[in-house]
């Protein structure tokens, strides 16, 4: 990865961060998925988008996004 994609997905992640804690969760989600294509071993980004998936978790299926998330963050 290149300097210019290493500065971009720095400021997508915490763009979605930003997102996140404004409740604006799909645009958070949105924003980690651009960086996890610039970087898919990106933890953090893993770890907001787990925190994102929580937030929107209406039954246990859609829970199982966040952990899944949460899991790949830890790896």
């Amino acid at each position: 990865m290149d300097r210019y994609q290493e500065r971009i997905r720095l400021l997508l992640r915490e763009n979605a961060l930003v997102e996140l804690k404004i409740g604006r969760t799909n645009e958070a989600i949105g924003q980690l998925d651009r960086a996890l294509s610039l970087y898919p071993n990106d933890p953090v980004a893993h770890y907001y988008r787990g925190r994102a998936y929580a937030a929107i978790a209406g039954n246990a299926d859609e829970l199982q996004h966040a952990l899944a998330a949460y899991h790949t963050a830890t790896q």
